[in-house]
């Protein structure tokens, strides 16, 4: 939660700096997608913590659910359409995560798939010569 929210207050303060109506639609989309993935699992949750009153295996349940959360990155920012937003959009994005980008393995793992989709996107047939 600590760093979900910190960025979903961090990229609502800065949304003027992502492009009207595109990149600003996106992040919208992107949060709601985020939140989305997690739903199952926060219910699940909660329906442990109302049947027993603990969670059983808690600890390893919230790093399952850390896991995943981190993991849904990548698809639910090509699958909002970060891909198609312009150059303006990516600068602003970048310089909202800063260096969080690449502060761990989980977010160098995202980052380099929303890379990868991305680049392969925009070369469309001819990314496979290049590799």
């Amino acid at each position: 939660m600590g760093y979900g929210d910190a960025f979903c207050y961090k990229f609502k303060a800065e949304r003027g700096r992502l492009s009207e109506p595109r990149g600003q639609a996106w992040m919208v989309d992107v949060m709601q997608c985020l939140q989305v993935a997690l739903v199952p699992d926060a219910v699940e949750m909660e329906k442990e913590v109302r049947e027993r009153g603990v969670w059983v295996r808690g600890e390893e349940k919230c790093e399952a659910l850390k896991k995943k959360a981190f993991d849904s990155h990548s698809e639910c920012y090509v699958g909002t359409g970060m891909c198609d937003l312009g150059w303006r959009d990516w600068g602003a994005i970048a310089s909202v995560v800063k260096w969080k980008l690449f502060a761990t393995a989980e977010a160098r793992k995202e980052v380099g798939e929303v890379l990868g989709t991305c680049v392969r996107r925009w070369l469309g047939g001819w990314w496979f010569w290049i590799l």
